[in-house]
């Protein structure tokens, strides 16, 4: 069923003009911006036309990734991480952008979410967004020594 849904749903970081053009080639016309950065400064009106656009801006508390090497303990995942670390606007425009992207996933609309020199923005919007909408229970577990992400 995720299979279904993902296929719809390209995910990668703040796109170049001629990588709009590949896009709306291959029929991604809906693009989620979580960048931080206001596609119509950057891009002229003609290159946006094609596309419908919706834009969140909200801090991103992922962006210090651990070190090569280090492994990652459970301990240091902390379910109010992000409540303490954003304001009730970030978490607003957090849960809009998911928002967003659920009702792609419901239409079956190729979407393209995408951030801009972040690691979880756009990943945590498309996997909350992903069991928001399968209502599945979705999250991590430890097996050996590998950290497994997916159905709990």
């Amino acid at each position: 069923m995720i299979f279904d849904a993902v296929q719809h749903i390209k995910l990668d970081k703040l796109p170049s003009p001629d990588e709009l053009l590949v896009l709306q080639s291959e029929g991604f016309c809906h693009l989620i911006n979580v960048s931080g950065i206001d596609l119509f400064q950057l891009y002229k009106a003609e290159q946006l036309s094609p596309f419908t656009i919706k834009q969140h801006s909200f801090k991103d508390i992922f962006s210090k990734a651990p070190q090569v090497g280090r492994e990652i303990s459970t301990s240091l995942i902390d379910e109010s991480a992000y409540i303490t670390r954003s304001t009730a606007k970030d978490r607003l425009a957090f849960y809009a952008a998911v928002n967003d992207l659920i009702e792609n996933l419901k239409s079956r609309t190729p979407v393209f979410v995408f951030f801009h020199q972040g690691i979880g923005r756009s990943h945590c919007v498309l996997f909350t967004a992903l069991a928001q909408w399968y209502g599945e229970a979705y999250g991590h577990k430890l097996l050996g020594n590998k950290m497994v992400y997916g159905k709990v």
